[in-house]
């Protein structure tokens, strides 16, 4: 009779611990999905040329817009009929490792329409090609093209970075403040 009394009680305390496990288990999926939905919910704010804004450990400023047709020189270098858009930019690695950037990591939006880097970039000096590493504390200057239908100062242009799946964008107009 002693023994189904421990049982009993065996058998209840055990039912609570299950319940109090599965009680802590729900509450840190719960709180596991508010954190991972504002990972993606960030919301970026848009900065202007020479304002510093930050997309993980990477911190970027547009220092220069230029429009131009030709790229290089005539006999090496290349042409368009539309345009050609260089920003010159700096980015400063702010954490603990080297940080790899790809081309894909840049893009130009206007409208609905969004534009990857050109290969021009190629012919530029400072010229971003495919990829890009940053020691960590190191700041580099780079050049980006972007061959588009009209200049910066005709359209309005942003230049979006990023640096992770999981890192907020982060945007930079090509226009003057109104």
């Amino acid at each position: 009779m002693m023994y189904n009394h421990f049982k009993i009680k065996g058998d209840f305390i055990m039912k609570g611990l299950s319940k109090l496990f599965l009680c802590i288990l729900s509450i840190f999926f719960i709180s596991s999905c508010f954190l991972l939905a504002s990972c993606f919910n960030e919301s970026t704010k848009t900065v202007y040329l020479n304002e510093p804004t930050t997309s993980g450990s990477i911190t970027i400023i547009a220092t220069d817009v230029e429009n131009t047709k030709q790229i290089g020189s005539p006999y090496l270098g290349e042409t368009t009929n539309n345009n050609f858009i260089i920003i010159s930019i700096a980015l400063l690695n702010s954490g603990n490792s080297e940080v790899s950037l790809w081309s894909s990591s840049f893009s130009l939006k206007s409208g609905n329409y969004t534009y990857e880097p050109s290969d021009a970039s190629f012919y530029l000096d400072e010229g971003f090609l495919f990829t890009l590493s940053i020691g960590a504390g190191i700041t580099k200057t780079t050049k980006l093209v972007f061959e588009t239908p009209t200049t910066s100062l005709d359209s309005t242009y942003t230049l979006n970075f990023k640096v992770g799946h999981l890192d907020s964008t982060a945007k930079i107009s090509l226009n003057n403040r109104i």
